[in-house]
C-alpha cells in the first residue's frame, strides 16, 4: 500500500508541470470610463508551444460573458504565457490598458477605451469621372491600440467602387476630439484632398464627399 501511494505521488509530480498557471487565463473587461463590464467583447489570445523541437504559434478567440469575464485553457504546455493581443467590440477602437497578476491561473484586468465620438461619412459619385475612390480617416488615441497603432481606418471595401449616381455611407469611430478625412482617386496618388474635423464626444459628426 505504501509503495502504491509513493508511485501515485511521483505521478502527480510529473503531471504538475503540464498544468502550470501560464497555460490558462482568466480576464475581466470593463469600460475605462464607466467601469461597467463589457459584455460580448471578443478577445484574441496568442501563445507559443513546443512541437517536434520547434515553437509553434497559436491564436484563439474568447468572448466575454454577461459579467464581462472570460476564461481560457490552452490544453497544452505553453512556452511563456497566454497573452491578449487584440480586443474587438462595437463602439470601441481596440485601445485598452491591461494589468496582469497570477493567482493559480494568470489573471488579467482589461480597461477598454470607448469611442469618444462617431464620424458619419457620406460619399456620392455624381459626375461619374471616376468609378473608385480611396478614403481614409486619421485620428489619435491616447491609449494602447495594438490592432491599429497608426490611428487610421479605411472605407470598406477599399477602394470604394461607385458607379455614376451611386452613394455610400460609412461610420467611423473616433478616439480623441479631432480627425482628418483624406481621399484620392488613384492608388499611387497623393492624399491631397483632406478636411480636418472636430468630432464632438458622444455625438455624431457628418461629412460629405462628392465627386
Amino acid at each position: 500500500m505504501k509503495k502504491a501511494i509513493f508511485y501515485l505521488l511521483v505521478s502527480i509530480q510529473f503531471l504538475l508541470p503540464a498544468c502550470k498557471k501560464e497555460d490558462c487565463l482568466h480576464g475581466m473587461v470593463t469600460d475605462s470610463k464607466t467601469g461597467q463590464p463589457v459584455v460580448g467583447a471578443k478577445c484574441r489570445l496568442h501563445y507559443q508551444y513546443s512541437e517536434q523541437e520547434s515553437l509553434k504559434n497559436q491564436e484563439d478567440d474568447v468572448t466575454t460573458d454577461g459579467s464581462g469575464e472570460f476564461s481560457y485553457s490552452a490544453g497544452r504546455k505553453v512556452y511563456g504565457s497566454v497573452d491578449v493581443w487584440d480586443i474587438f467590440k462595437a463602439g470601441y477602437p481596440g485601445s485598452y490598458e491591461l494589468e496582469r497578476t497570477s493567482n493559480g491561473c494568470d489573471e488579467v484586468s482589461i480597461k477598454l477605451l470607448p469611442w469618444d465620438g462617431v464620424l458619419k461619412v457620406s460619399i456620392a459619385n455624381l459626375a461619374g469621372a471616376y468609378d473608385s475612390l480611396f478614403v481614409r480617416v486619421r485620428y489619435g488615441c491616447k491609449q494602447y491600440h495594438r490592432n491599429n497603432p497608426s490611428g487610421i481606418t479605411y472605407t470598406t471595401p477599399f477602394p470604394l467602387v461607385l458607379q455614376k449616381g451611386e452613394q455610400a455611407n460609412q461610420i467611423f469611430g473616433i478616439c480623441g476630439d479631432s480627425s482628418i478625412v483624406e481621399w484620392k482617386y488613384t492608388k499611387s496618388g497623393m492624399w491631397n484632398n483632406q478636411a480636418a474635423l472636430l468630432v464632438k464626444p458622444v455625438d455624431t459628426t457628418y461629412f460629405n464627399i462628392t465627386y
